[in-house]
């Protein structure tokens, strides 16, 4: 079938621009951003990205390289070196609403149409908790660097993937963003993600552009303590600060609405970036594409669609899951820093019920079992050795439901847990500013 042809950069073209930029910044003594300095694009590689429509899927792939300055990486808050990639993603060209939204979970949100991934989620969790999932670009995690992040909001995984977490501002420079309704890339199910300015009435195109905000606040009190949660006022530091009040802003909980774009002038169901939090979308209205399922937690390790994987556990191309274990990741150490959650390759227990076709009393008991490896992690375990633990299910479920480890554990038990630590850099007490990189 002949392929349409819909978008083709060549690594030449970025390199010139790349130049451009950095000579323009130079020339004007442009000072380092709120995130990060300024740094050209990595002088090694040339970004390549190529989308393509063929039968009902629109293919897009790219080695991740961006086509705009970036920050300075490594830097204080962030290790890691731009490297190229191998993404291989495919969405249908006309995407349909599931039954139910779908949480990011195991997917990162979209990619560009540079070919650089929306990936929001970070690895950093309070007390290793999934419960309590911290937010990148907002409260104490910015307060110490943010993770690294430049000005375009993004920084680098341990495996060299570049990716954003919120607004790309040089890509949305480049795009006009404020002057028109700006098609800024595709989610993973397929529908179109646009710059936070549209049309104010969204049915009518000749309306003015409006500055569209998200319908999230901040909470309001305290948070649970204790072993139930960190504690302290609300102020947006994690994912469970927020609450989706429906009518306060322009959009959706999905970040979205429908209306038409000079992209799609019958109208389409449609994602939007926005300035205040989600930033990116935290949920899908489709069903994303197998192409964009990891191996990894958000931000992790792990990277995009772990080669020679099987769906759901692994999409085509993409970077193999570091640190996971068969049939969910390949070899490799674990990433650095404390305790980022699952480690990289783990599928989390409700995924893996799922996928499994689990009754409710199997499903209850994987995760309490999940639960407990996570309060394990967090007590620097190394999880190889986990059946020598030999925990009993009295004991699991009183770690699940939040009971400290060396309390639950007999002495020979705590034996174990101190004879197997986890390898690398990791433990409760990782590098600022709470361990592992998002």
């Amino acid at each position: 079938m002949k392929a349409r042809i819909l978008f083709i950069l060549s690594g030449s073209t970025f390199a010139v621009l790349g130049s451009a930029l950095l000579i323009r910044q130079a020339a004007h003594g442009q000072p380092p951003g709120p995130f990060g300095g300024a740094a050209p694009v990595q002088a090694n590689y040339q970004p390549e990205v190529k989308i393509e429509v063929r039968d009902a899927y629109r293919y897009i792939t790219a080695n991740g390289i961006p086509d705009h300055i970036t920050g300075q990486f490594p830097n204080r808050g962030n290790p890691n070196t731009i490297s190229p990639q191998r993404y291989n993603f495919k969405v249908p060209v006309a995407p349909k609403a599931a039954a139910q939204e779908t949480p990011l979970g195991m997917y990162p949100f979209g990619v560009a149409i540079n070919g650089i991934p929306f990936d929001p989620g970070a690895a950093e969790f309070w007390n290793g908790s999934r419960a309590w999932q911290y937010e990148p670009l907002a409260g104490v995690l910015l307060a110490r660097g943010g993770l690294g992040v430049d000005d375009n909001r993004a920084h680098v995984q341990p495996g060299g993937a570049y990716h954003y977490h919120g607004l790309p501002t040089a890509l949305l420079k480049r795009l006009n963003w404020e002057k028109q309704m700006a098609l800024v890339g595709y989610a993973a199910d397929g529908f179109p993600i646009y710059s936070s300015y549209a049309y104010s009435d969204p049915n009518d195109p000749h309306s003015v552009l409006k500055l569209l905000k998200s319908s999230y606040r901040v909470k309001q009190g305290t948070r649970p303590g204790g072993n139930e949660g960190p504690g302290g006022m609300y102020d947006g530091s994690f994912l469970a600060d927020y609450t989706y009040v429906a009518g306060s802003g322009d959009l959706d909980d999905c970040n979205g609405r429908t209306g038409v774009t000079p992209e799609y002038p019958n109208g389409t169901y449609y994602y939007v970036l926005t300035d205040n939090w989600p930033f990116v979308p935290r949920c899908f209205k489709g069903m994303p594409d197998n192409s964009f399922f990891r191996q990894g937690p958000p931000g992790g390790p792990g990277g995009f669609g772990g080669q020679g994987g099987r769906p759901p556990f692994g999409g085509p191309g993409g970077q193999g899951g570091q640190g996971g274990r068969p049939p969910f990741g390949g070899p490799g150490g674990f990433g650095p820093g404390g305790p980022p959650g699952p480690p990289p390759g783990f599928v989390p227990g409700d995924v893996l019920a799922k996928y499994l076709g689990l009754n409710k009393g199997q499903a209850d008991k994987l995760d309490r079992l999940m639960k407990a490896i996570d309060a394990l992690r967090a007590e620097n375990f190394a999880l190889p050795a986990f059946a020598q633990l030999k925990l009993t299910d009295a004991q699991i479920r009183k770690i699940a439901e939040g009971g400290k480890v060396r309390e639950v554990l007999t002495d020979e038990q705590r034996k174990v847990l101190d004879a197997n630590p986890r390898p690398g850099p990791g433990g409760p007490n990782g590098p600022p500013p709470f361990g592992g990189q998002g």
